[in-house]
């Protein structure tokens, strides 16, 4: 099983007219569980232009049939989608037909992130050649394979999770710390070494979650 990382033009999906009209335009899917595969990635959050140009930017691009604002939070809002892009719907179902599924959708600077679970390694080199012969512009990005000692996309593993947990409740993250790392090794029953790696472990995951499909700028 991998997770796989892939980047697409807007040109070759959907917002095109949405990303030129209002070009610090971000979004991403909210997940849902719905019978019909048709509504699954009906719900985006959108933020980074007042609500008005977002939504005429929305009104305006035609892989948009209709939305409606279902709520805000800061900055950004909830809209439900009926989607008009039928290359959207044929990327899914080329995902879907090679056991794929989709983990998360977002973008920003006129493309599409989308983070793929993949049961066979071989089957990620097929998704990617169905896109292109159906004419889609595809960058893998990056390949993790999982196993099952792996957490669940986006996910700490148990220990991972524990680990973290008990040090914030101890007091090691604090300043001044109140603990010290061989007395919460000593919690675990396990070496000095041992909880210094799964502590950067669990960093690790955390800031790769938390950056995903984002943009830096050092300026």
């Amino acid at each position: 099983m991998s997770l796989v990382t892939v980047r697409i033009p807007a040109c070759d999906l959907a917002f095109e007219h949405a990303f030129e009209v209002v070009p610090n335009l971000r979004f991403e899917m909210i997940q849902s569980v719905a019978a019909d595969r048709s509504v699954s990635m009906a719900y985006v959050r959108a933020w980074g232009a007042p609500q008005e140009e977002i939504e005429a930017a929305f009104d305006g691009d035609p892989s948009v049939d209709d939305f409606e604002a279902v709520s805000q939070r800061a900055e950004s809002w909830l809209y439900e989608i009926d989607w008009d892009s039928p290359r959207l719907f044929v990327l899914r179902e080329i995902i879907f037909q090679r056991d794929g599924q989709i983990i998360s959708a977002s973008g920003e600077d006129d493309e599409w992130v989308l983070r793929l679970l993949v049961l066979d390694r071989d089957d990620i080199s097929k998704v990617v050649d169905d896109t292109t012969d159906h004419g889609f512009s595809v960058d893998v990005a990056r390949i993790t394979k999982m196993d099952p000692q792996t957490a669940s996309p986006g996910e700490l593993t148990e220990e991972q999770y524990e680990t973290l947990l008990k040090a914030v409740e101890k007091g090691y993250f604090e300043i001044p710390r109140r603990t010290t790392m061989e007395e919460l090794a000593g919690e675990f029953g396990i070496s000095h070494q041992a909880l210094s790696e799964r502590l950067r472990r669990g960093h690790r995951m955390l800031i790769e979650s938390a950056l995903e499909g984002q943009t830096l700028n050092f300026d």
